[in-house]
C-alpha cells in the first residue's frame, strides 16, 4: 500500500469514528474509551477521580471489555457487575482501530539504553571488606573510567585498583577500568581506619564515563553497614600480627617461658631447703 492510500485510509478512519461517536451519542451510550470526563461521570460508580484515571489509562491501552475496568482503582467485580446492569457503557473503539490510525509508517528502532547493577550483601561489618558485583550493559564502544563508594556527608571508603595493585580512595575514578559495551566484575571496597566506627545506612554510588569525559552514568542505592563483631578475625591484610612483628611476638612468647621456667626453679630451691633443714633438726 503505498503513502497516498494509507493517508486516505487513516481519513475514512477519522470518519468511521466520528460516525461511531454520532451513533454512540444518539444511543445515550458512553464509550469509555473516547467519553468525555463529563459523559463518564454519568456511569454508575464512576466519580471525577475515576473518570480522569480512565482518561490517563486509555492513552495506555484501550478498554477492551467490561472486565478491563478493574485497571481502575476501587473498581472491583461487584462494581463491574453494577456497571453492567446500568446498561450506560460501551466499547466500541478498538485497540487495532488505533494502532491503524496512529502508528508510524516507517518503524524507528530505538537503541538499549544502559543499565547499571550492583549486588551487595545486606548488612557489611565496618571492619571488613565489602564485595560489591558491578554490571553495566548498553553502552557505547568505547574505554571507561569508574568510581563506586561509599558515602555519608562524605566519603567513607577505599577501592581496591587491581589493575595497579593498591588501595585508593573511592573518591576517585579507576581509569581505562574496561572497554567495550558491557562489562561485569566483584570490586573490593573497604571502610576507612577513621571511619570504622560509622554504624548506620550510607550511599553506596556507582559512577561510569567514557575514558577522561566529564559526563558520567551514575546509580545509587542504600547500603547497610553494621558494627564488627566481637571476636578478633586474623585476616590476609588486616592481621592485629603483622608479618613484621613476628619476631617480636616469638621474643614475647620465649621472654615468657624463661621467666615461668625461673619461678618454678625458685619455688622447688625453696622447699627443698626447708626440706633439708627439718631433717637436720631431727
Amino acid at each position: 500500500m503505498n503513502y497516498k492510500n494509507k493517508y486516505l485510509l487513516k481519513i475514512f478512519f477519522f470518519f468511521f469514528l466520528f460516525f461511531i461517536m454520532a451513533v454512540n451519542i444518539k444511543a445515550g451510550c458512553i464509550d469509555i474509551n473516547i467519553a468525555s470526563k463529563e459523559d463518564l461521570v454519568r456511569i454508575r460508580h464512576i466519580g471525577e477521580s475515576r473518570a480522569e484515571q480512565i482518561i490517563e489509562l486509555r492513552k495506555q491501552e484501550v478498554f477492551k471489555s467490561m472486565d478491563d475496568l478493574n485497571r481502575v482503582y476501587g473498581i472491583g467485580p461487584a462494581r463491574i457487575s453494577d456497571i453492567k446492569e446500568q446498561g450506560l457503557t460501551c466499547f466500541y473503539y478498538k485497540e487495532q482501530l488505533i494502532e491503524d490510525i496512529y502508528s508510524p509508517t516507517e518503524v524507528i528502532k530505538k537503541e538499549p539504553e544502559p543499565e547499571i547493577n550492583l549486588f551487595y550483601p545486606e548488612k557489611n561489618q565496618a571492619n571488613k571488606k565489602i564485595e560489591i558485583v558491578f554490571s553495566v550493559s548498553g553502552l557505547e564502544n568505547s574505554d571507561y573510567d569508574l568510581k563506586i563508594s561509599i558515602e555519608t556527608e562524605k566519603n567513607i571508603s577505599n577501592i581496591y585498583n587491581k589493575k595497579e595493585d593498591r588501595w585508593q580512595s573511592s573518591r576517585y575514578y579507576i581509569n581505562n577500568l574496561f572497554s567495550g559495551n558491557s562489562f561485569k566484575e566483584t570490586l573490593i571496597l573497604k571502610i576507612t581506619e577513621e571511619n570504622l566506627n560509622f554504624e548506620g545506612e550510607a550511599d553506596l554510588i556507582a559512577r561510569i564515563r567514557e575514558n577522561g569525559k566529564t559526563n558520567y552514568l551514575e546509580y545509587k542505592s542504600k547500603i547497610n553497614i553494621v558494627r564488627p563483631e566481637n571476636k578478633i578475625e586474623l585476616n590476609e591484610d588486616d592481621n592485629i600480627f603483622s608479618k613484621n612483628n613476628t619476631a617480636n611476638i616469638s621474643q614475647l612468647v620465649f621472654s615468657k617461658n624463661i621467666l615461668t621456667g625461673l619461678m618454678v626453679a625458685l619455688f622447688s630451691g625453696t622447699a627443698i631447703l626447708t626440706i633439708k633443714r627439718k631433717l637436720e633438726k631431727t
